[in-house]
């Protein structure tokens, strides 16, 4: 029996066995079956009741519930299929039919009757709580002898009346909050929503253009705005009142609808009168355009409300304030050497949210509206190529140095193609107008921006043999998309325009991705082949810029294992030239590759932030001999390594040495502002570096 006893122990520690018999097989020779009964077998202290053997006495109290309520649903399933009635006489329908109770409620009620009468049960809990009167209900009768039939018999009237005299408190069932700031993010959420919806807003009203239309009039030189049911049209319901522009005094004047506008020219400038300056698109144009050069800044004066534009109203008008004495400034300003340079700050940027954070810093006191920026800047950039910024600058806030002029004469040049005839002239032309244009104290540069385009699988499919004293190096012919690429393993260096790199030594034999980079105008046709006025010296020029900065860099690492410091992980990206041809018999397109490195972009904050990189600026200020600085890392980490693609160089150039100076340099003053920020650490002092300012 020993077999039979621990065969049946390891049998009933499975968890949660019920098991009403168990046969085992105990002799297999003499093929003996014995039946154990699980009513003498105790499992966790448990004696097994599932026989008919067991009393009901020993039944646990919610055992016998259970089996009460499945009896009960047994007999509803079987009587009617929609269920009982509720047992409250005055629980009614709106028709006055009986609500049907709940099936399993052991109060047979509803669940509002059972929640009002009895404090709830297991299925009609208030708030998670279980009814005291429910309790009381399912404790057993001292002599609980009789059939498991007697459970479910209906609750007396005494006890549902004892039960329903008790009184149920219910929790609250309102929030209220935890904190004083409990609303703050609500509130900030709210507000952020505002700012951007007002801002959305505005530049949608500033992106409309504005309607030009043709009316008669009875009166000569008299126009009525209610007597023309095309502007009322136009003006999107102005209702009573009308904003005129009074070009004589240079003001907004609201009007009614029903007054006269009096006019000496052919055309009249309206607009609704719930509008401001910086709400309607290119209105510096406009009044240009109607009204000469004769116009000031534009603003809209708060005196002026509901006042009629004749004659004595307007002669009797106070002239336009200054702007620098308002409090709320207009823009664009009135002279150009009041915009030059906060356009200059501007000048550059990318994306309207860096674009607002500059504007507001430099031109302090005045609304922005994107539309209204870029269309100066382009009025400024398109200047500045045509050499008249310095000519209204030293008209300082006279007649002559009025903005408004210096848009009308661009418009006009414009016009009559020198700006397109400029941007298209030869190389040797355009060299000498460069170095005309910049110095080495001023920011203007040609009006460049970068694009960066991945060339990937490359195939390296035949061999190009070309002449030694023509290029240095072997040369490959590659294809990719249909398109061409020349490359050697030459890097620029000083003296001339060698042809591109990256052949298969320099990548060790390996098909590896190019980051090409375009310089251009983005509103040119064709900006991807206009590189500069002068294409290849540019181009040299800033791909000798990189190749400068990995020497550089060389140098530094080298110094720092001669002293024994240690500096973090870096290194500047090989930089090479391409040449792409669209045809075999078109002339190349070149440009300036590096190779292209996965990994994730390094915040600029953190590189400036990092005392290796502010030694490695310093470091680079003594090797170029106090003539050049770089700042403003671009970096990419990749496997704890970072490598550097690009950086701001200021470089010190003389204007008769006839070289191009480095894109976005200022010269001798972006020199000395960064001189003056830097502060030497540790690093520079182990490296021997004497002080920036002193040198």
């Amino acid at each position: 029996m020993s077999s039979l006893y621990l065969l049946l122990q390891h049998y009933f520690q499975l968890p949660q066995a019920v098991v009403h018999s168990v046969v085992l097989p105990l002799d297999l020779f003499n093929n003996v079956k014995v039946v154990a009964s699980p009513s003498q077998i105790t499992v966790d202290g448990i004696k097994l009741w599932h026989t008919s053997s067991t009393p009901l006495d020993q039944v646990p109290e919610d055992i016998q519930f259970q089996f009460a309520v499945k009896e009960s649903l047994k007999e509803i399933s079987t009587t009617s299929k929609s269920g009982l009635p509720c047992t409250d006489e005055d629980c009614r329908t709106a028709k006055g039919k009986p609500r049907t109770r709940s099936q399993c409620c052991p109060n047979q009620r509803c669940a509002s009757c059972c929640r009002r009468a009895f404090g709830g049960c297991t299925q009609h809990p208030i708030n998670g709580q279980r009814s005291t009167a429910l309790a009381s209900d399912l404790s057993p009768s001292p002599s609980a002898t009789a059939s498991t039939s007697e459970i479910s018999e209906p609750i007396s009237e005494s006890e549902s009346n004892s039960a329903g005299s008790q009184t149920v408190i219910e929790p609250r069932r309102f929030a209220r909050p935890l904190t004083e700031g409990w609303g703050q993010a609500l509130a900030s959420q709210h507000k952020r929503y505002e700012t951007t919806r007002q801002l959305a807003e505005a530049e949608t009203l500033a992106n409309q253009e504005p309607h030009h239309v043709q009316v008669s009039s009875k009166h000569p030189k008299t126009l009525v705005v209610a007597d023309q049911p095309l502007l009322i049209e136009v003006l999107s319901d102005p209702k009573s009142f009308v904003t005129v522009y009074a070009p004589k005094s240079h003001k907004w004047f609201s009007q009614e609808v029903t007054l006269p506008i009096t006019h000496d020219g052919p055309c009249v400038l309206l607009r609704s009168y719930n509008l401001e300056d910086s709400d309607c698109l290119n209105l510096e144009l406009e009044v240009v355009r109607l009204f000469g050069d004769s116009h000031s800044v534009l603003q809209r004066s708060a005196s002026s409300a509901l006042m009629p534009m004749s004659g004595s109203s307007s002669s009797g008008t106070p002239k336009a304030l200054d702007p620098s004495t308002s409090s709320r400034r207009t823009f664009p300003r009135k002279y150009v050497v009041d915009m030059v340079a906060g356009l200059k700050k501007l000048d550059g940027l990318k994306g309207v949210v860096a674009l607002k954070e500059a504007f507001i810093g430099a031109f302090e006191g005045c609304t922005f509206s994107s539309s209204t920026v870029y269309n100066a800047l382009k009025v400024f950039r398109d200047a500045r190529k045509l050499g008249l910024l310095d000519k209204y600058q030293a008209a300082a806030r006279t007649d002559d140095g009025l903005w408004s002029k210096l848009v009308k004469e661009t418009k006009e040049s414009e016009g009559d193609g020198k700006l397109k005839s400029l941007k298209k002239e030869d190389s040797g032309t355009l060299e000498s107008s460069t170095e005309e244009s910049q110095s080495d104290d001023s920011d203007d540069g040609p009006d460049y921006q970068v694009w960066t385009v991945r060339i990937s699988h490359i195939d390296y499919n035949q061999f190009v043999e070309y002449d030694e004293e023509q290029c240095l190096g072997a040369h490959y012919l590659l294809e990719t998309d249909g398109i061409p690429l020349v490359l050697t393993f030459d890097n620029p260096t000083c003296g001339g325009i060698k042809r591109v790199c990256l052949g298969l030594a320099a990548l060790n034999g390996k098909k590896t991705p190019l980051a090409v980079k375009f310089f251009g105008y983005k509103q040119a046709p064709n900006w991807w082949k206009i590189c500069s006025p002068s294409l290849y010296l540019t181009l040299f020029t800033e791909a000798t810029r990189l190749y400068q900065l990995r020497e550089a860099q060389r140098a530094f690492v080298a110094k720092a294992e001669q002293v024994g410091m240690a500096i973090t992980a870096f290194e500047v990206v090989e930089t090479y030239l391409v040449e792409l041809k669209t045809k075999p018999t078109e002339a190349e397109v070149v440009m300036i590759a590096q190779p292209w490195i996965y990994g994730q972009a390094v915040n600029p904050e953190e590189l400036e932030n990092d005392e290796t990189f502010s030694a490695f600026t310093h470091f680079c200020y003594q090797y170029f001999n106090n003539e050049r600085i770089d700042v403003h890392f671009q970096a990419i980490r990749d496997s704890g390594r970072i490598y550097i693609y690009d950086s701001l160089s200021h470089l010190i150039l003389d204007r008769s040495s006839g070289k191009c100076n480095f894109i976005r340099s200022q010269g001798r003053i972006g020199i000395m502002e960064h001189v003056q920020k830097h502060t030497c650490r540790g690093k520079c002092e182990k490296l021997g570096l004497p002080s920036m300012v002193e040198a």
